[in-house]
């Protein structure tokens, strides 16, 4: 056994809000005398089009190859090369990686100690019994450790009979005392600056959108639901940041909908600057780290009882910090108003929000993934 313990981490791609992350758990582990290696693809054409992935110096590259079966796409990973024997594996839970299936084998045979990183189930499919879901059901318990995206995951996970003493919850977060320091740091001259690019009144309130655009996150309802809302109220604006798949279709709305601002992929800095010009945001399915934006930022969101949330939802609180609406277009516009026509309830939500916040950050999920792959270790005596 090498005096240097090994873990590698692989995964389809580096989005942006990931990197810090990575660079912090290396140093962590490398305290711990633990060598850290990050195996990642360069994503799919979908995933690109959000215009967030990047490289990490110290990561490997590979090539990501994708093979679509009867309209299904799965991804090869040729990572044989950077594994060794006694490593911890930790894997992106997903039935659509085929390297996962042979990691399953090596783990099996006591070659390498293989962990899922995940949530424990896709919360965006389509059906519980669709064959991917089927798949990931039956080997939620098949691997070695756990580390879940945080207590909601858990509880998935726990349920399906994998032993506790074998999950670590995460508490998957951003940097979010970067994200506060950024939110107090901004100028006056920075956020008239931004409304001057885009075109929006200073005395316009804002509602905004952060993420990607694609069918799933309910952008077509978005669009529709900020028009009733500006119906009412016509001061009001929808400031659309994101790319993806549905880039053409916002375009189209904004050059039809004089209240709709695209912005597209805002990144650092100027992502901040919109979070802070933003009174309130609204997302009407699949929130996820955003929720995280929300509360740092103090700027409450408005969403559904959607089906497509990822784990993240757990960290809203209804009535506190969010607003969470039954499932449909009439109710999530109401939400929207609820909080546009009530100053009161906004600030005091708001305030709600930056304290709520405090709850999380990107040292308590290094220090959480960190002593877990440190009891992994430990556990099998790696």
């Amino acid at each position: 056994m090498s005096s240097v313990n090994r873990v590698v981490i692989i995964y389809r791609f580096v989005p942006q809000y990931r990197v810090e992350f990575y660079n912090n758990l290396k140093k962590y582990l490398e305290e711990k005398n633990i060598e850290l290696v990050l195996i990642y693809g360069d994503g799919d054409s979908a995933d690109r089009s959000k215009g967030d992935l990047v490289d990490i110096e110290w990561g490997v590259k590979i090539k990501n190859r994708i093979i679509s079966i009867l309209e299904r796409r799965l991804y090869w990973q040729n990572v044989f090369s950077h594994i060794k024997r006694g490593d911890l594996v930790i894997v992106e839970q997903a039935s659509r990686l085929i390297i996962n299936y042979i990691l399953q084998i090596l783990s099996s045979m006591k070659y390498i100690r293989l962990a899922y990183w995940g949530h424990g189930v896709n919360y965006m499919a389509k059906s519980d019994n669709d064959i991917a879901e089927i798949i990931k059901r039956k080997l939620i318990t098949k691997v070695d450790w756990w580390f879940a995206y945080n207590q909601a995951t858990v509880k998935i996970v726990e349920s399906a009979g994998y032993p506790r003493n074998k999950i670590t919850d995460v508490q998957n977060s951003i940097d979010v005392d970067a994200l506060r320091e950024g939110i107090n740091s901004v100028s006056f001259s920075e956020t008239e600056s931004l409304k001057k690019i885009l075109e929006i009144d200073k005395n316009s309130r804002i509602i905004l959108y952060i993420g990607g655009l694609y069918q799933e996150k309910g952008i077509v309802e978005l669009i529709e639901a900020s028009k009733i809302v500006n119906r009412l109220y016509p001061d009001t604006i929808l400031l659309i940041v994101g790319s993806g798949p549905l880039k053409e279709y916002v375009k189209q709305e904004e050059r039809k909908s004089e209240h709709i601002r695209f912005a597209g992929p805002l990144f650092g800095r100027d992502k901040i600057v919109a979070l802070k010009i933003a009174d309130v945001i609204a997302m009407y399915d699949a929130v996820g780290l955003v929720a995280l934006d929300s509360l740092t930022a103090g700027v409450p969101i408005i969403t559904t009882e959607g089906k497509n949330h990822g784990p993240e939802i757990e960290y809203l609180i209804n009535g506190k910090t969010s607003i969470i609406t039954n499932y449909n277009l009439e109710s999530f516009a109401d939400g929207i108003i609820r909080l546009i026509k009530s100053k009161e309830e906004l600030d005091n939500m708001k305030m709600e929000n930056i304290r709520e916040s405090y709850n999380y950050s990107m040292v308590k999920m290094v220090n959480n993934f960190g002593g877990g792959i440190e009891y992994a270790i430990k556990y099998y005596k790696i």
